[in-house]
């Protein structure tokens, strides 16, 4: 009986000892670790795994497999409460990490970051959710620590290896976390951990719209932290995204950049392409009206309502809405071109007048834009057609069609040769025959060849009057 006592005080005394070298910061610092469950869009629990937060707003980190396929995901916290995981900040699926805001109702614990890479031989303490209020730390050694690509650090660890463990907080002595361990198929008694100076770097880049990892991620994602960045993401989203989805963006912009009218012009020209009622065209007047405030540029919003003005005329149906009527639009350009003449307001009064029917202050404003640095073949071509359509003689049309073919590069591309054949016709009329069969030989070089049987037989009618 004796020896049980003696044995049973030296088992005690053994846990005692162990509990006070446990580091001060452990029984606060667990309350960081969560769980985290994904489902996919049946509702299902597709996967789940461990994460912890790294600040009190609810920024956290884990492994990105996690979220793979999933649709929804859901992080609980020791104490058993679940928040959904909000959006995703970054994210990279190749060192397998994944940085994510959850929605928590108010400030969480966290694990403060480490300023320095742990050397090696150093000890880290592996800190898995639990919701034992033991002991909940493991111990092990850093023994090779590279760098990633990145600079940043990458460690192997003296650690038995548990899956269990993955995606588990990797802290110092200090109780700041310098790692989360890594999934690892071949088990066995090391592990390897990404560096949290990694993962807390992670952020969505306007280059994250072609990751296609990332994008196939079916969670929100945060915009980059960089207004002029934000605003290069939301263009190269635009194309891939639904209408809704698209203003849904607009709208995180606003929500991150209030200041900047960026935002507002873009879900005023949402509001108009998209909505055909008084109350989105009314959310739409209230947005270029706080754009205008708010812009150093006024020029650019009177410009952009202009513009609305003219997409909502040209749409069907168009939405007749008070005063959104073309003078309203020659108004807003005036309005523009008071304050900077720029070339693509001048484009713009051009494009109105035509909208108008005032061919004769079309041209003008056309002939305005060709001398500028945006003329072009274009620009051009308008001044034929619209010469055309006043009634200009065959030389006067001929004239500008030489100039136009003028601003074409050499060879001529396919996408331009349009302008060469419209010529060759003039030619014809004016019976300059030999002049038309040229054109239409340069008209076949710049087709490679593709063209159709109305143009042999308009070429050959050209080639046997010119004898």
């Amino acid at each position: 009986m004796k020896n049980i006592v003696l044995i049973l005080l030296s088992v005690f005394s053994l846990t005692v000892a162990a509990q006070t070298k446990a580091p001060k910061w452990m029984h606060k610092l667990r309350n960081a670790s969560f769980s985290i469950v994904t489902y996919d869009k049946e509702g299902n629990i597709l996967k789940n795994g461990n994460g912890f937060f790294i600040t009190k707003e609810g920024t956290a980190l884990a492994d990105f497999s996690l979220f793979k396929d999933a649709v929804r995901a859901s992080v609980i916290t020791y104490k058993g409460d679940a928040f959904p995981v909000e959006e995703i900040m970054g994210g990279s699926s190749i060192y397998d990490v994944i940085k994510f805001k959850v929605a928590t109702k108010k400030k969480n614990d966290f694990i403060p970051l480490a300023t320095q890479t742990p050397a090696v031989g150093s000890t880290v303490y592996l800190m898995p959710y639990t919701t034992y209020k033991g002991k909940t730390v493991i111990t092990g050694k850093v023994t090779d620590l590279t760098e990633i690509p990145t600079k940043k650090s990458y460690f192997t660890l003296a650690l038995p290896y548990n899956e269990k463990n993955v995606s588990c907080a990797l802290l110092n002595e200090n109780g700041e976390a310098v790692a989360l361990l890594q999934r690892d198929s071949s088990g066995g008694e090391k592990s390897f951990a990404i560096g949290t100076d990694y993962a807390a770097s992670l952020s969505i880049r306007a280059i994250s719209s072609n990751n296609s990892a990332l994008e196939q991620l079916a969670f929100k994602k945060s915009l980059p932290n960089e207004e002029e960045e934000a605003l290069i993401y939301l263009y190269m989203q635009a194309g891939k995204e639904t209408p809704q989805e698209q203003l849904t963006l607009i709208e995180q912009f606003i929500h991150q950049f209030p200041e900047s009218s960026e935002g507002y012009l873009r879900r005023a020209s949402q509001f108009v392409h998209f909505y055909r009622d008084n109350n989105h065209f009314d959310q739409a007047a209230d947005d270029l009206d706080r754009a205008l405030k708010l812009s150093k540029k006024k020029e650019n919003v009177h410009y952009n309502f202009a513009q609305l003005i003219m997409v909502n005329s040209q749409l069907t149906p168009a939405f007749n809405y008070k005063g959104w009527t073309l003078d309203k639009a020659l108004e807003e350009n005036s309005a523009a071109l008071a304050i900077d003449s720029l070339p693509v307001y001048q484009q713009q009064r051009a494009e109105i007048y035509v909208n108008l029917k005032n061919y004769p202050e079309a041209y003008r404003w056309y002939e305005k834009v060709n001398a500028s640095s945006l003329g072009s073949a274009e620009i051009s071509y308008k001044l034929v057609q619209l010469k055309e359509i006043m009634g200009g003689s065959q030389d006067e049309i001929l004239a500008l069609l030489d100039s136009t073919i003028q601003r074409l590069p050499n060879p001529v591309p396919s996408s331009k040769a349009i302008y060469l054949i419209k010529r060759a016709e003039k030619r014809v009329e004016k019976k300059l025959f030999r002049e038309a069969v040229k054109d239409y030989n340069t008209y076949y070089d710049a087709m490679n060849g593709n063209v159709n049987h109305l143009f042999y037989y308009f070429r050959s009618q050209a080639e046997i009057n010119s004898r």
